[in-house]
């Protein structure tokens, strides 16, 4: 066996039996994902050189690495392979080093305003300046906000999370950062410190703008405008309508 495909949110791991392996909706291909939103031919997963690399096969709706799309790229140990909407831990002993693979940026205090596409300043505005838009996480104990550059982010201590935090306290997989429906939504990944909204530990919650998150002991603010037009998610509707009224020193008229 060659390593496992973990589903991130829970179910029997997927034996890597061969070093080539067709990924699909249909019962001919090696992995078989009954799932609507994954193609008949969805991705080509393959070891070579000491590593699996995986290679799209011009699905409907992408295969990601750590949240970002690609038509094909390497897959490191530890990394979150997403098809469609459903994401895999892919688990495996590494030997080697690619020969062609590009160098992976670690969230370091040193990089983070390179990351965050500006220049340090008191206070990011809300709707953040990346690439992609989605806002940024602001440390509550200051430092340089980090940028939410994709739809979907792994945060964690492992090398081959998009947002790279090395204090010891938090896990090599922490939890999980999801831009859906208009707002974002943070997953914990069973965490061994746990992972907090506005104080209270959560295995999976809404984030709205100025929301404090707080990972491990670090704690960040998130910055960022939902989705014009959006509506709030039902299941947070009523608290958020609370909060808003709370912080205009208001009562809601029952």
């Amino acid at each position: 066996m060659l390593g496992v495909l973990k589903p991130c949110k829970g179910g029997n791991p997927i034996p890597l039996t061969k070093p080539k392996m067709l990924v699909g909706r249909k019962s001919f291909c090696d992995i078989e994902l009954k799932f609507k939103n994954v193609s008949s031919r969805h991705c080509e997963l393959e070891f070579r050189d000491g590593f699996w690399y995986v290679k799209d096969l011009d699905s409907t709706n992408g295969t990601s690495i750590n949240g970002k799309g690609c038509q094909h790229e390497w897959v490191k140990p530890g990394s979150i392979l997403g098809i469609a909407r459903h994401r895999f831990t892919l688990e495996y002993q590494a030997t080697g080093q690619p020969k062609d693979e590009k160098s992976v940026a670690e969230v370091t205090s040193s990089s983070l305003a390179d990351m965050a596409g500006l220049e340090p300043e008191k206070g990011a505005a809300s709707g953040g300046r990346g690439p992609a838009n989605r806002g940024h996480l602001i440390p509550a104990g200051g430092g340089m906000p980090i940028a939410l550059k994709d739809d979907h982010m792994l945060v964690g201590r492992a090398k081959g999370c998009a947002i790279r935090l090395t204090d010891s306290g938090v896990s090599a997989r922490h939890c999980e950062l999801e831009f859906l429906d208009g707002y974002w939504l943070v997953r914990d990944l069973g965490s061994r410190n746990g992972t907090k909204v506005d104080g209270k530990k959560i295995e999976q919650k809404w984030l709205f703008p100025k929301s404090l998150l707080q990972i491990s002991t670090l704690r960040f603010k998130i910055m960022y405008t939902p989705t014009p037009g959006a509506p709030i998610p039902k299941d947070q509707a009523a608290s958020f309508t609370r909060g808003l009224l709370a912080r205009a020193g208001l009562k809601r008229r029952n």
